[in-house]
């Protein structure tokens, strides 16, 4: 009864991490700066099909290590890229103008974190 219960335990747990695992959306993929009007030059913004508008994301440049936290402001009609970049995130993450990179978008762990961008934006 005892090895039934401690089997019993660890499929639980199993379960408990499975479904915590399935909640991240990480995304790795090739971005590049959007052309002048596809999106605001100032500010840290990010086309992408693999998140909701208005979604606040971390987004890695894997080439350098450079990170930003930006907000995604719409989808993209090119499937061989995973995100378009606003000019100041591009140039904050170190991709020039015509240049195409590889980065990862992930949602912070943090539910409240645009709350705190906001915050930190307003001082």
């Amino acid at each position: 009864m005892m090895n039934y219960l401690k089997k019993m335990l660890i499929f639980f747990f199993i379960g408990i991490a499975s479904l915590g695992l399935l909640g991240a959306s990480i995304w790795e993929g090739a971005a590049a700066m959007a052309a002048g009007g596809e999106l605001p030059e100032n500010g840290y913004y990010i086309a992408t099909n693999s998140f909701p508008r208005n979604t606040l994301v971390d987004v890695v440049n894997l080439e350098n290590g450079k990170t930003l936290r930006a907000i995604v402001v719409g989808g993209i009609d090119n499937p061989g890229l995973l995100g378009l970049l606003s000019k100041e995130a591009a140039n904050a993450l170190g991709l020039e103008k015509g240049m195409v990179g590889r980065i990862r978008v992930n949602m912070p762990a943090d539910p409240i974190a645009f709350s705190r961008y906001r915050d930190e934006l307003s001082k």
